[in-house]
């Protein structure tokens, strides 16, 4: 996404793995790096598998070291805490897997792996299954809540990676905050996700937050009418069309794969305190599932990111429970977990 090795760009007056390096020499006495490149007199270890994405990484290095137990960390991510680091040695005992969750998502790429999780990950990649979650199921696995970190370092800039020349740009500017996304999802239409968005957003922006919506649909979008300019634009071939006016801006634009949502934020709404993500089953976030009167199956069975469950028919769960109509609590649930 960058264009070019995200790892030897500059910033602060060395290369960004450089400080990966840096805040890993007090603590441990072998480094080595995972990839196709050598960088400095540094160890290099190669994939034995292609195309397994970073868990062929990890087999790899987990197959080649010596040593029982290795760090996993990615080389974008130049603001590491020690402490963080320590956190997660500290919580070993005899784990396999020791793994953060921030902001509703697990950072395989910060975590420590036992060579107890060789023949899992060999199971996984045999059946093309290369997500971390899947891992997390199969060993003994310790994980470290955000609430954790939030003790002994900024969470926001430890976790901090570069995808994108916009995230250079943040941390180079020290600018390390952003929106969280929230996912209001529901297992069946009508459920009446519409209805909550719409009156929780005035709390949001009676406290003074700037709330955006995304809205995920599976058919062709008709933002646009017939026979008006920028419509007769668009659907004579063009890329983009950008509607601006004296208070409002809209953007269409072509895409021919899918655009992460952290794009979208960073590029679109990059001003946003909070992120509504309407219809977004899959994404890996904080999610709040809404049940229809009668439903007799849900989605926070199979899904971890399910934090909250909205209806007015009582379900038998341990996760906090709100009423369709009780706007306020499930503002105020939403306020003191992520806008603190």
């Amino acid at each position: 996404r960058m264009g070019y090795d995200k790892s030897l760009a500059i910033l602060n007056g060395i290369p960004i793995i450089e400080h990966v390096i840096n805040s890993l020499k007090n603590i441990f006495n072998n480094i080595v790096i995972s990839g196709e490149k050598p960088y400095s007199n540094y160890p290099l270890i190669k994939d034995i598998y292609k195309n397994r994405d970073s868990i062929g990484g990890i087999y790899s290095v987990l197959k080649s070291i010596d040593t029982e137990y290795a760090f996993i960390i990615a080389c974008d991510m130049p603001f590491i805490e020690e402490n963080a680091i320590k956190l997660l040695l500290n919580n070993i005992d005899n784990n396999h897997l020791i793994i953060p969750k921030i902001k509703g998502k697990f950072q395989p790429l910060f975590a420590i792996y036992s060579k107890s999780c060789i023949l899992p990950i060999e199971e996984l990649m045999s059946t093309n299954k290369l997500k971390i979650s899947h891992l997390i199921n199969k060993v003994k696995t310790k994980i470290i809540n955000e609430e954790d970190f939030k003790k002994i370092c900024n969470v926001n800039k430890n976790f901090f990676n570069i995808n994108s020349e916009k995230d250079f740009e943040k941390a180079i500017n020290n600018d390390f905050n952003e929106a969280q996304f929230i996912g209001i999802v529901a297992k069946h239409s009508k459920s009446g996700k519409t209805t909550l968005i719409k009156n929780l957003i005035p709390f949001f922006k009676q406290d003074g937050y700037n709330i955006s919506i995304i809205k995920n649909v599976f058919h062709k979008l008709e933002i646009d009418k017939k026979g008006k300019d920028s419509y007769i634009f668009f659907e004579s071939g063009a890329d983009s069309v950008v509607i601006n006016s004296n208070n409002e801006i809209v953007v269409r634009k072509r895409k021919i794969e899918n655009i992460p949502l952290k794009y979208i934020r960073d590029y679109f709404i990059q001003e946003s305190d909070v992120i509504l993500v309407e219809g977004h089953k899959k994404g890996n976030f904080p999610k709040l599932e809404v049940i229809k009167e009668g439903q007799d199956s849900f989605l926070f069975k199979t899904d971890d990111n399910i934090i909250a469950i909205i209806g007015n028919q009582k379900i038998n769960s341990t996760l906090p429970f709100f009423k369709l109509d009780e706007y306020n609590k499930i503002y105020q649930f939403i306020k003191n977990k992520f806008l603190k």
